[in-house]
């Protein structure tokens, strides 16, 4: 068939527009392609400026109470104006102020589960300040789950870079709040259980208020608190700093020591329950001074009952609450659990050697005296009366009230010595034998007469007895003296020594 001009016309003119058409589509094609290509630019974690690829980066549980912080790499142009701003659902919150912009910064981050380092733009944006935050995180919201928006301009281009994955943005006040209410209610419980003596749980089983218990009850409290309150921000338990695992593994052995030795206690004396105040007015009353109890942690008892400071628990009272006070304030102005100077977990722990080496020193126990029952002559010298105990070595020793006149007590030794200057009344005498690991203790009677009234034990008989005075030991059958004269009658002596004694009426003594 022969090809016409006409038909080679048409023929050209179909090709040119099946060219255009194909040309058309072509550049549909493209113009859907660059549409897509800049919508996944604009919602996923990078943003393409050029040969340039920009990844964001925010660290999960930032509170909004605290600038937030951002990072972008590489380094975002010079000339690029910034703005910052979180998506949370279906909408999002902008506005936020810029407190600073810091280029060619290098942090450690996390890409996809690889760690590394990266040098970058660091943005810091107040969040507190912004009115759609308020309406975006209300003051009794714990925890906002957001994802965080940086965009810029530069060359006449838009760019903007949103993180692939929500964080937690957390509200401290409100999670706070909340474990503060959850710590009372649970207090509240505990002090039902223990029908209003609830402090009684720090109490040694003599009754007296523990300081190792009240140092692991209070650690236990602050470290729970920020746990339980930075695990509600973050819907995981935090990082525990292992400073912080030191630091309650020494309060945890403290007590665990001091508790053994109390109750291995060998002294009988101080297994005797405290019947001072607060102890006895809460097993009577069931009220329990907190005031008394204080003064008990710092405070050690004497014989007598009284309060008397002791250094060993004020400085270690002194390292714990400054330890507790700094680690609260650090760990929530901080966002995370303070870690806490190595160099001050070994003051902490030196403190508590302090406290704790004196318990396992050996205590002295059962104190008692050569002579515990003795009556002396007025102006006549008199027998040494020296003590004895087991256990440890006594280091000084103290009695009350204070001894008749002229017969001193020696504080190192123990021993009573002397010549009676006054006469005095049989009475009981409490002497106290103390180490730096403890106390023990023992009731003496003394009687001073005038010279020529005398009950003599069974060793006068014959010469009146030892210079200076005799003693009248307590016989173990029937817990009188043990002398074979009329213990109420009065005895005169001649002016010679070995002549007989003359009895005469006496009143009778009591025992």
């Amino acid at each position: 068939m022969v090809e016409t001009r006409f038909d080679r016309v048409y023929r050209h003119g179909c090709d040119a527009d099946m060219m255009v058409r194909h040309r058309g589509c072509a550049a549909l094609i493209a113009l859907v392609f660059f549409v897509a290509t800049s919508l996944v630019g604009a919602t996923g974690a990078r943003a393409d400026n050029g040969d340039e690829s920009y990844t964001l980066y925010m660290a999960d549980g930032q509170l909004v109470t605290r600038s937030a912080v951002l990072f972008i790499s590489p380094d975002v142009p010079d000339d690029a104006d910034l703005s910052v701003s979180l998506i949370y659902g279906t909408r999002s919150a902008g506005g936020f102020k810029l407190r600073g912009v810091y280029r060619n910064q290098t942090r450690e981050v996390s890409d996809g589960g690889i760690e590394g380092i990266k040098t970058g733009t660091l943005i810091l944006a107040d969040l507190s300040r912004s009115e759609e935050r308020h309406s975006m995180l209300a003051w009794w919201i714990p925890m906002l789950r957001v994802r965080p928006e940086v965009t810029w301009t530069a060359g006449g281009q838009v760019y903007s870079a949103v993180l692939q994955s929500e964080v937690n943005l957390g509200n401290p006040v409100a999670a706070f709040g909340y474990t503060t209410a959850f710590i009372v209610i649970l207090l509240f419980v505990l002090w039902l259980l223990a029908r209003g003596r609830f402090l009684e749980f720090l109490c040694e089983p003599n009754g007296r208020m523990s300081l190792s218990k009240t140092q692991m009850f209070l650690w236990t409290l602050a470290i729970g608190a920020l746990v339980a309150g930075y695990g509600m921000i973050r819907l995981q338990v935090p990082e525990i700093p292992a400073t912080l695992l030191a630091l309650m593994g020494l309060s945890l052995g403290t007590r665990g020591l001091s508790g053994a030795k109390v109750s291995t206690a060998d002294d009988p004396d101080e297994s005797v329950p405290d019947t001072s105040a607060p102890h006895r007015a809460a097993a009577s009353a069931r009220s329990f001074r907190l005031w008394d109890g204080l003064k008990q942690i710092v405070s050690d008892r004497t014989p007598d009952g009284r309060e008397v400071l002791s250094f060993t628990r004020v400085q270690m009272v002194f390292w714990t609450g400054l330890m507790l006070g700094i680690f609260s304030f650090k760990s929530i102005v901080d966002g995370i659990l303070w870690e806490v100077p190595w160099e001050m977990v070994t003051l902490m722990g030196m403190s508590q050697v302090g406290y704790l080496a004196p318990k396992f020193w050996s205590a002295p126990t059962k104190l008692s005296y050569s002579s515990p029952d003795s009556t002396y002559r007025l102006g006549t010298s008199i027998q040494a009366n020296h003590p004895s105990n087991a256990g440890g070595s006594i280091s000084q020793y103290t009695v009350m009230p204070s001894l008749p006149a002229g017969l001193p007590l020696d504080p190192e030794a123990g021993s009573i010595t002397g010549t009676p200057t006054q006469v005095s009344d049989r009475a009981e005498y409490t002497v106290m034998g103390s180490n730096n690991a403890g106390s023990t203790r023992t009731a003496i009677f003394i009687e001073v007469i005038k010279n020529s009234a005398l009950v003599p034990n069974s060793n006068d008989l014959a010469g009146h007895g030892p210079a200076g005075g005799v003693s009248s030991p307590v016989d173990p059958d029937t817990g009188g003296h043990s002398t074979h004269l009329d213990p109420h009658a009065e005895y005169e002596y001649p002016d010679e020594p070995g002549g007989p004694a003359k009895p005469t009426a006496r009143p009778e003594r009591p025992d």
